[in-house]
This record gives C-alpha cells, structure tokens and sequence, in this order.
C-alpha cells in the first residue's frame, strides 16, 4: 500500500513488467536534456522498508517511470543507455558543447523536447 508520501525502499528489484509506455524523462546527471524514453507501463517492485520487512508494489504511471530511472542508477545504468542512436548523438553533441563552456558557466538553457539549446 502506497500514497504520496515519502517512503523508502532498500534493494529493489523489478520482479515482474508490462506494457509499454513512452514518456519524456530527464536526469539530474545531466541536466537540461530532456528525450522520449520507452520503458514497461506497469510494474512489481519488491524489496524492503527500513524495519525489514518486505515490500511489495505495483506502480504504473509517473511512479512506475521514477521507479524504474531510480532502479537503473542503482544498476549503474544512465538515461543515455536507453538512447535511440539519432538521441544519443544529440546528448553528446549537446555535453561537448557543455564542456566547452567550462565549470561554472554553464548557461540557463532554452530546453525543448530532446533537444538543448545553448545562447
């Protein structure tokens, strides 16, 4: 049983998928892009809360999506691995030019979908 507050969930493990649903997602490990990502519509989550005990959801929608983005960082797995070919360069055309810039002058950018732009 979950709501909107917050909670934890130690070692999560997607047991079970289904459907497919396409959303746009952004990350915080590389901000400003922002691209449509395909991942399963709903899903089970087991795993355990700070007691011990175990846990076990079904999320579908936007807490299906967090969900599986957090669970890929756990992996060690970033947003750019789920990138189509055309969307990756992009995302490494746009941290070329990011680098560029240097530390500290990074600009507020004008952001559409799958797609940064820089002044």
């Amino acid at each position: 049983d979950h709501d909107d507050a917050p909670g934890v969930i130690i070692n999560p493990v997607i047991v079970e998928s289904r459907g497919e649903a396409e959303f746009t997602e952004g990350c915080l490990s590389i901000p400003g892009l922002h691209f449509e990502i395909i991942r399963p519509a709903e899903i089970h989550v087991k795993g355990y809360d700070l007691d011990g005990n175990e846990l076990d959801l079904e999320l579908d929608d936007f807490a299906a999506r967090v969900f599986q983005h957090e669970i890929d960082h756990l992996e060690g797995i970033l947003m750019e691995t789920l990138l189509t070919p055309e969307q990756l360069a992009e995302s490494r055309a746009a941290i070329r030019e990011l680098r560029a810039l240097g530390v500290g002058q990074l600009p507020e950018p004008e952001v559409g979908i799958g797609r940064l732009r820089l002044p």
